[in-house]
């Protein structure tokens, strides 16, 4: 009789277990200042690329691509920690002022991540916390009107330390989007 209650409770823990994952996930992230699309593909048990385009609403946008590691927190089913790196782009323009006119910006940097996720079973979402922190190379251009005998170098490095974001995804594939049997 043990042997059954404890062959009945493993199976339906992994059960539960499957029905935590996912093969890919369309949703939203979102800081406190800018906002994206967010699209996560597994590309094994383990491992996930996630990208996230991404505007300030101001004046420019991004792109961010991660390679993921997620390992179960060992805490319920579903909420897993993930850890990994990446890359960004960001395009944005603005107005130098003082009649010099517009200028742009690129800036092209590396990335870390570290965050939790929980997926939950019955329904198809996914939501998640992480802490993106960066490092960036940028380049602005010269305004149009700007006086040529100023001398002009906007080339900067920046470390990126507050990107705190929170999002929430649709899953899908997986058995949680599958009729259970």
């Amino acid at each position: 009789m043990k042997r059954l209650l404890l062959f009945s409770i493993s199976t339906l823990f992994s059960i539960v277990l499957n029905a935590q994952g996912y093969d890919y996930a369309l949703g939203l992230r979102v800081n406190d200042y800018a906002a994206g699309i967010t699209y996560k593909k597994f590309i094994s048990e383990k491992n996930a690329l996630d990208f996230t385009l991404n505007s300030d609403f101001d004046n420019g946008f991004g792109l961010t691509g991660l390679y993921e590691i997620h390992e179960p927190s060992g805490i319920t089913p579903g909420l897993n920690w993930y850890y990994g790196c990446g890359g960004h782009i960001g395009l944005w323009s603005g107005n130098y002022g003082q009649g010099f006119g517009n200028y742009s910006v690129i800036g092209l940097g590396v990335d870390g991540v570290v965050g939790i996720e929980y997926v939950v079973g019955p329904i198809p979402f996914a939501f998640s916390i992480d802490y993106i922190p960066s490092f960036s190379l940028y380049n602005q251009t010269k305004p149009k009107n700007y006086p040529e005998n100023w001398d002009w170098d906007r080339s900067w490095t920046e470390f990126g330390f507050r990107n705190w974001t929170i999002g929430v995804k649709y899953t899908f594939g997986g058995s949680q989007n599958e009729e259970v049997k």
